[in-house]
């Protein structure tokens, strides 16, 4: 169990109110793990896009977003996990730390 909380975040999510989010962690250094699921995309836009039979949605990519450099920017420490058998691991070290930490779980699309 994670020393003070858990917030899972879609790679869809807001970026600037998940910038947000992991600041405000880092100033009040609360031991809160952020575990953002990396898909590459923003799916809710290619959801809607697909509503209006439309395939190929502006900025709906995003293969480019490090979330592990901005929580490091953040003075967060972060760990990417590209495997399944990596998970258990860092998610026990992440819940284990007094401090803000953030897990980027990449995930197929």
């Amino acid at each position: 169990m994670p020393n003070g909380g858990l917030l899972t975040l879609p790679d869809s999510t807001n970026v600037a109110h998940r910038d947000r989010l992991i600041a405000l962690a880092a100033q009040h250094r609360l031991p809160i793990t952020f575990v953002i699921v990396r898909n590459g995309c923003y799916e809710g836009l290619n959801e809607f896009g697909r509503l209006f039979q439309m395939d190929d949605i502006p900025g709906a990519e995003l293969p480019g977003l490090d979330y592990c450099a901005l929580a490091h920017g953040h003075g967060i420490e972060a760990t990417r996990v590209t495997r399944c058998e990596e998970l258990d691991a860092a998610l026990t070290r992440a819940f284990a730390s007094a401090t803000p930490t953030l897990l980027e779980v990449q995930v197929e699309p």
